[in-house]
């Protein structure tokens, strides 16, 4: 889809995308905020989903998940885009409580490591269990997160609006 999207999961099983609307000064400033790492785990998604369907104990935490993303949102849009970091943060607090299997004990250490080195908050994009870590990070604090998660790959990215690519350098 490209840029950045409102996906809607809806309880008849189906999904809809709408576009956030968001002003060019405000995207710069969250892009500027943020840091992506590779954790260097690849895990099977689905796996993953599987458990935490099994476990139940989500269902407590989907409602208040689904909450944060409409906070979100409206940080995002209209509101205050500091408080972007502690969403995130409330948000992984959450998430990794899903199933053991979301966050094993490495993931949390790379967590903890981006938190004591100036990160607000983060997430692990995805299911979890591995792949891409993102961060929200002030730009003053953004070199002592990189040196503290120096063996794990920082991922230079930004958003596009014509939805993932890949380019060749």
């Amino acid at each position: 889809y490209g840029g950045l999207n409102c996906i809607l999961f809806k309880n008849n099983k189906t999904v809809s995308v709408r576009r956030i609307k968001i002003s060019n000064s405000r995207l710069q400033y969250f892009r500027q905020h943020l840091m992506m790492f590779y954790s260097g785990i690849n895990r099977k998604a689905d796996k993953i989903l599987g458990k935490i369907k099994k476990e139940k104990k989500g269902n407590l935490n989907y409602e208040k998940l689904s909450e944060l993303a409409k906070n979100f949102e409206y940080e995002l849009v209209a509101g205050d885009l500091n408080n972007l970091g502690h969403i995130l943060h409330e948000n992984w607090m959450l998430k990794k409580n899903l199933h053991k299997t979301v966050s094993p004990l490495n993931l949390n250490e790379i967590y903890e490591n981006a938190i004591s080195a100036g990160a607000i908050g983060g997430k692990l994009l995805g299911a979890g269990g591995g792949g891409y870590f993102l961060f929200f990070v002030k730009p003053e604090k953004q070199i002592n997160v990189k040196r503290k998660l120096s063996k794990f790959k920082c991922i230079d990215f930004d958003f596009c609006n014509e939805g993932s690519r890949t380019i060749n350098i």
